[in-house]
């Protein structure tokens, strides 16, 4: 059974990320990976709007671990 869902995640995957390329829309971003690739190390590839990245919630403490 799990492997069954397994797989069915991934059929629904590769066509949400087919259609995405079909229309060249960029893979959509949450907002939680927005700010571990702000801490982290990973700058997004993409540009993306300021707001997005400077923020209130990105520059908090956890924004300022070294």
């Amino acid at each position: 059974d799990k492997l069954i869902l397994s797989h069915e995640q991934e059929v629904l995957r590769l066509y949400g990320n087919a259609t995405r390329s079909s229309v060249n829309q960029d893979t959509p971003l949450s907002y939680c990976s927005l700010l571990k690739d702000n801490e982290v190390y990973n700058n997004p590839s993409i540009s993306l709007p300021e707001k997005f990245i400077s923020n209130d919630c990105t520059n908090t403490e956890l924004g300022k671990r070294g």
